[in-house]
């Protein structure tokens, strides 16, 4: 579909990844008080005959600690995990039942919230729940320490360092940095703090967001070349047919792009891409640049409270 205003569409497809995104957002937040509710009433779960057959345990030999992995068909396309790095003592065995009660919480908004790729909850002793289901052990073995993933290069974002007190003392929810997901997804987390009654933090509620999938449903239903680039690191969040064919610019392929660093443009070998880069970030709009050996003008449009801020851009022939 052609339009003669070249920002026309820019917009549109703007309102709906911000209406997309503001629901993330909403739902996130929601979620983090339902389960602050169920967290501060832990004492009163009981543990009930045959839990732990649910269960499958993993040792690590180097250490002795020792994880608890919920079996693949223990819950409907979901998992629930301790990693062992604490011992599960009574109160470790009430929060794992505990969590039973997120799951089918978990599952509607998987299927409520367009483009979800994961619906998780992780707190500061290593447990998870988690829809759909992952196999955790891949990842992290017995005795993992959540707090410690950004420090060992598990993750390229501190979770709890963002989410917790001192980045957010209003508590709110906050979108992460752009990164793959362990679905091997391009995926970011709009995340929100899950606090105790002694006001320490417990856990951060998330939901990732499958960017392949919004997409899909904005700019790859478009004939103009059509390009998506985060504000923080310009990332190449997105790009579609006419714009890739264009440029030869390529974006995201899942189980080929293995490291988010491949999709910054600003780090691309072609100067040319590098400027677009550059301009775009600048907040540069109606200028022409030539790309892959064709000028063209292009078009930008902000979208500033989504992701930390992404550009919508349109390579027009002159």
């Amino acid at each position: 579909m052609s339009h003669d205003d070249p920002y026309e569409e820019l917009t549109a497809i703007g309102k709906h990844i911000t209406a997309d995104g503001r629901l993330l957002e909403k739902r996130a937040a929601a979620l983090a008080k339902y389960t602050e509710e169920l967290v501060a009433n832990l004492e009163n779960e009981v543990i009930y005959d045959g839990w732990e057959a649910k269960y499958d345990t993993f040792t690590n030999p180097d250490t002795g600690q020792v994880a608890h992995h919920s079996k693949r068909d223990a819950f409907e396309n979901a998992a629930i995990v301790s990693a062992g790095l604490l011992p599960l003592d009574e109160r470790m065995k009430k929060k794992l039942i505990a969590y039973e009660k997120l799951l089918p919480v978990f599952r509607e908004e998987f299927e409520r919230v367009p483009n979800a790729d994961t619906v998780t909850i992780v707190d500061v002793e290593s447990g998870v729940a988690n829809v759909p289901y992952l196999f955790y052990m891949d990842w992290a073995p017995p005795g993992f320490d959540v707090n410690r993933a950004y420090e060992v290069g598990f993750y390229r974002f501190d979770w709890f360092g963002m989410i917790g007190e001192k980045n957010n003392p209003e508590r709110k929810p906050l979108w992460s940095p752009i990164t793959i997901s362990l679905f091997g997804n391009l995926s970011p987390a709009i995340l929100a703090p899950v606090y105790k009654r002694d006001n320490k933090i417990h856990a951060f509620f998330e939901f990732h967001w499958d960017l392949v999938g919004l997409m899909r449903d904005t700019i790859d239903r478009s004939e103009s070349r059509l390009l998506v680039i985060s504000d923080d690191e310009s990332i190449l969040i997105g790009i579609n047919t006419p714009a890739r064919e264009a440029t030869g610019i390529q974006g995201f392929v899942r189980g080929q792009t293995r490291q988010v660093e491949e999709l910054m443009l600003g780090q691309r070998p072609l100067a040319e891409v590098q400027e677009l880069a550059k301009r775009v970030k600048a907040r540069e709009t109606g200028f022409v640049l030539r790309l892959n050996g064709r000028n063209y003008q292009v078009c930008t449009h902000y979208v500033p409270e989504i992701l930390n801020g992404m550009t919508l851009v349109k390579l027009i022939q002159p």
